[in-house]
């Protein structure tokens, strides 16, 4: 008559043993898999509470926001600003003031042909390659009658095929959400499908 030990010595084949480490990987990368995703439900609380917080606060200037040189802290992420009417060369200027130092040409459309805009591009090193209004003088021959003028004057277009894109295809041209954060949020996800879209295209074309 066989003994206790001897019937269950199957369990020391190498069968079984692994099969025994089949259940402890999964095991373990079922523990790495909950810690992940109770990570991922605690940052979503923490942005849903930023979210409520700044959509029943007042507006606030773009400049509090967007300060230069620096990208907003987690809390203001999800603001909401006053509209002046200089937004986006307010956003534009803090972009650019947070690149490295070194000499960049920015293109534009006519919305940033001003004095201004052009003079804080000259203070931050990059060189202004926006469209010019008719009888403007805020850009000369110096800068336009170089070909590196009339190349940023093409390749600002692909930026608008972009928005374009997101109006028709992704649902931006009538917004079905009020407040800064479900705004925000909409638009994330219309740039990430875009996104998505675009790497499709440059796999098939490489």
């Amino acid at each position: 008559m066989p003994s206790g030990g001897g019937s269950l010595r199957f369990l020391l084949s190498r069968r079984w043993l692994l099969l025994l480490l089949v259940v402890l990987l999964f095991g373990y990368a079922c523990l790495l898999l909950g810690r992940w995703q109770w990570h991922r439900l605690e940052s979503k609380k923490t942005n849903n509470a930023i979210i409520r917080a700044n959509e029943d606060a007042a507006p606030v200037p773009v400049e509090q926001v967007l300060r230069e040189g620096r990208n907003p802290d987690s809390t203001q992420q999800y603001a909401v600003v006053s509209a002046t009417g200089t937004g986006e060369r307010d956003a534009a200027a803090s972009l650019i003031a947070a690149l490295p130092r070194r000499r960049v040409t920015i293109g534009g459309d006519k919305g940033y042909d001003t004095r201004g805009f052009v003079e804080m591009l000259r203070t931050l090193e990059a060189t202004p390659h926006v469209a010019v209004k008719k009888n403007s003088r805020t850009l000369d021959r110096r800068t336009t009658r170089h070909p590196g003028y009339a190349i940023s004057q093409c390749a600002r277009k692909r930026i608008e095929e972009v928005f374009g894109w997101m109006k028709t295809v992704g649902g931006l041209r009538k917004l079905r959400h009020r407040g800064g954060g479900r705004v925000n949020w909409q638009f994330l996800l219309a740039a990430a499908a875009y996104n998505m879209v675009r790497m499709r295209t440059l796999e098939t074309t490489a």
